[in-house]
């Protein structure tokens, strides 16, 4: 998990996360709608290549990995 700060204090930190398990676009879609849910997301982006989850907001990791997981997805 690598976790970035904005040097402006409005913006939120973002998390990177690297996923096993996404193998096309229908999973991209459905890890992009499950991280959306979550409360405090503010961005969302899900890649293919490289498999990663990028989440913008005031968010637990813990939490971002169970929706990964939730949905079928893995994260170290």
């Amino acid at each position: 998990v690598r976790q970035r700060f904005s040097s402006q204090s409005s913006q939120a930190p973002t998390l990177e996360l690297d996923v096993s398990g996404l193998t096309c676009g229908g999973c991209v879609n459905k890890l992009d709608g499950a991280l959306r849910k979550l409360e405090g997301v503010d961005y969302v982006s899900v890649q293919l290549n490289p498999q990663r989850a990028v989440v913008g907001g005031r968010v637990d990791v813990m939490d971002v990995k169970a929706a990964i997981r939730a949905v079928g997805f893995e994260t170290p």
